[in-house]
């Protein structure tokens, strides 16, 4: 940080336990013998982890349904359908869908809570429901 010098390194360890109070952990990362770097110094850094293409969705779209995570979603006539999901990483607002919807598909981001599967709705003037896209979704 002082130095404003940035080093690139790879993760060589990672602590078993975390500080309940804190919410810090120790994490070894192994860097090049010319960083100029010594041992037991302490950094700011930043982590960057794979990335995948996944179905994504608004986390506003999700409800319970029969205990179980589910969309609305909202077919050429108006009519809306839950769709079970199985969920995975959430980023930013929107959570990655595993399974359950389609590229496209078109789900209710607001108001999803009140309706029931069959029910007709309609877009208001000037919005849009969300549609089902791919996004880089850190793992």
């Amino acid at each position: 940080d002082a130095s404003g010098r940035a080093f690139s390194g790879s993760v060589s360890q990672i602590a078993e336990t975390v500080n309940s109070t804190t919410r810090l952990g120790t994490v070894y990362v192994a860097v090049g013998d010319a960083s100029g770097l010594k041992p037991g110094m302490f950094a700011r850094v930043t982590i960057e982890t794979a990335a995948s293409r996944q179905l994504t969705v608004a986390e506003t779209a999700l409800v319970w349904h029969d205990g179980k995570p589910a969309v609305f979603v909202v077919d050429d006539q108006g009519k809306v359908s839950v769709h079970p999901v199985a969920t995975g990483t959430r980023q930013n607002g929107r959570v990655a869908i595993e399974s359950g919807l389609l590229e496209g598909d078109h789900v209710v981001v607001a108001g999803a809570g009140f309706l029931n599967d069959g029910n007709l709705v309609r877009v208001a003037a000037g919005e849009a429901s969300d549609a089902a896209s791919a996004a880089e979704v850190a793992q």
